[in-house]
């Protein structure tokens, strides 16, 4: 009976060691954020802002129609100090922000938010662009489980783009 119990707990604790090892050695753990492909990229690549987006760095680009987000401007602003990352904001509004901002039409901003087909019209969208300028998420600024999706998401693909 001593001897069954012996096995029985030996068994049980190397089973999760030998795990644990397998996948140690074997497995290969990698998240790669997918390049999105919308109608959206032609309205980036037409952007005013062309010429800013260059710039070799990963970018967040935040789409508000309406001025009354503080909440919004708070995530925003802790995410780019923790993340050195180029914020930069498209609103028909004048705002006075920290980061990047320009003042466009508001038809241009329709015409960007309508290009995605799963967008929840009303809010206040976010899109993460690489260093190629190409999308690699579309948020909802005013979800902070959006918000902490991006932030996660910024560190793989900052993780990508050093490989």
């Amino acid at each position: 009976m001593i001897f069954k119990k012996g096995i029985i707990l030996l068994f049980s604790l190397l089973l999760p060691i030998l795990v644990f090892l397998f996948l140690n050695y074997f497995g290969k753990n990698e998240y790669k954020l997918d390049v999105l492909i919308t109608s959206c990229n032609k309205y980036i690549e037409a952007l005013p802002l062309n010429e800013n987006l260059g710039d070799r760095e990963i970018k967040v680009l935040d789409i508000r129609i309406s001025n009354d987000q503080q909440v919004v401007d708070f995530n925003l602003s802790k995410l780019m100090s923790y993340k050195k990352i180029k914020l930069i904001t498209l609103s028909n509004d004048l705002r006075m922000v920290n980061w990047e901002y320009y003042q466009v039409d508001e038809s241009l901003l329709n015409e960007i938010r309508s290009c995605i087909e799963f967008l929840y019209y009303d809010e206040p969208l976010l899109l993460l662009l690489d260093t190629s300028n190409n999308i690699r998420g579309i948020y909802r600024s005013i979800d902070q489980k959006e918000i902490e999706r991006l932030n996660v998401e910024i560190d793989v693909l900052k993780l990508e783009n050093e490989n």
